[in-house]
């Protein structure tokens, strides 16, 4: 499905990298997001006119990192795609991704994702970065049996047992999660005890009231040392 504008907007986009780079003109006709677009043109050296759909076809990768990138909707029409690299967006909804069933490698990290479900069904995905999101549940990973390499780091994942029936992963990393009793006490420790390479520590705790922060400091025995949760 092609997105309608009024009229085909002009967009500015980088190519190349450093102080040097030239800027093109690219049209803004075929997806909803301009950010969107201007990575696909560029993968395709396309700047203006339309895109058929054997041309979307032909995209295998397609990087799309810090272009304020809010909407994916469209990306469906790229079905062939094995690495997505989306970093740094603006990205809530991933639903549209549940087409891309050829998917390998996701980058999804610096965004504003809550809901996995959109992923559940990608069966081909190797490695996926969620890193620095608002992912609290991670049940819709729960058939992603492929899954070598998943990066969850800063979120707000409290369990993590979903992980431990994934029995091809090898590194997790979920450093900056508050992670629950369970969560630490079993579940990291089998997937340890499986072989899986595990990376975490808990948030720091910070106080807005610096002399709330002064008291409970003293009270603690840790003038100096930053603290976390289990110490309170």
């Amino acid at each position: 499905t092609a997105y309608c504008h009024t009229g085909p907007a002009a967009v500015r986009y980088p190519r190349g990298a450093g102080p040097g780079r030239v800027e093109l003109e690219a049209e803004h006709t075929e997806f909803a997001d301009a950010g969107l677009e201007i990575a696909v043109r560029a993968a395709l050296a396309a700047p203006r006119g339309p895109l058929a759909d054997s041309q979307l076809a032909s995209i295998r990768r397609l990087e799309a990192v810090q272009l304020e990138i809010a909407d994916l909707r469209g990306v469906e029409r790229m079905p062939n795609i094995a690495v997505l690299m989306v970093a740094a967006n603006r990205i809530r909804d991933v639903s549209p991704l549940t087409a891309l069933i050829d998917l390998e490698i996701l980058d999804l990290s610096n965004n504003r994702v809550q809901d996995l479900d959109g992923l559940a069904g990608l069966r081909q995905l190797r490695e996926l970065n969620l890193d620095d999101n608002q992912v609290q549940d991670l049940t819709p990973l729960s058939g992603l049996t492929g899954l070598i390499l998943l990066n969850v780091t800063f979120n707000f994942v409290e369990q993590i047992e979903v992980l431990v029936r994934l029995l091809n992963l090898e590194s997790v990393e979920l450093a900056g999660n508050p992670l629950s009793a369970a969560a630490l006490d079993r579940d990291l420790v089998l997937l340890q005890e499986a072989g899986v390479q595990t990376d975490f520590y808990e948030p720091f705790l910070t106080f807005v009231d610096q002399q709330l922060e002064e008291v409970v400091r003293r009270t603690l025995g840790k003038p100096d040392i930053a603290f976390t949760k289990d110490d309170l």
